[in-house]
C-alpha cells in the first residue's frame, strides 16, 4: 500500500513528510510525495512549457520534500487544482493513508478563501492525518 503525503513546498512539509515516513515505515508502506502546481502560480516563461515539463518540475519539488527518507519513496508531480489532484491520484494508488498540512484560520477566512485541506478532508474516503504548521493564525 501506499502512504500519500500531498507536499506544497512550504515549511509545513517537514512535518507533513515525517508524519508520512513515521506511518510508511510503520505500515512497511511505500511513501509517495505528491505536488500539485496550479496554472494559476506559473510564471510567465513557464507557462509556456508543456505540461510534461510542469509536471517533471513538480516531481522534483516533491523529491526534494523527500530527500534523505530510509523509506521508499515516489516523488509525483501533477498540475491542477491540489485538493481534486490530491484526491484523484489516492484513487490511482492503493493508498492508506493521506497526509496533508493545515492551518488555522478563522471561519470567515474559509468561507472567503476556501482551504486545500478542507476539501481533502470532506473529499477523502480513506483516513486523513492533518498536520498543523506551527506559528498558523
Amino acid at each position: 500500500m501506499v502512504i500519500l503525503a500531498a507536499v506544497s513546498d512550504t515549511e509545513t512539509d517537514e512535518s507533513i513528510v515525517a508524519e508520512a515516513a513515521r506511518l510508511a515505515e510503520a505500515f512497511d508502506d511505500e511513501l509517495h510525495a505528491v505536488y500539485v502546481q496550479t496554472y494559476d502560480s506559473l510564471n510567465e516563461a513557464e507557462a509556456d512549457s508543456t505540461d510534461e515539463s510542469i509536471k517533471q518540475r513538480a516531481a522534483a519539488t516533491a523529491e526534494a520534500a523527500t530527500e534523505g527518507l530510509d523509506v521508499p519513496t515516489v516523488p509525483v508531480g501533477r498540475i491542477g487544482e491540489p485538493a481534486a489532484e490530491v484526491l484523484e491520484y489516492a484513487e490511482t494508488v492503493e493508498t492508506r493513508y493521506i497526509v496533508i498540512g493545515g492551518q488555522k484560520r478563522s471561519p470567515v477566512g474559509k468561507a472567503l478563501f476556501g482551504s486545500t485541506t478542507q476539501q481533502i478532508l470532506l473529499g477523502a474516503e480513506l483516513p486523513v492525518l492533518t498536520v498543523m504548521g506551527h506559528g498558523d493564525e
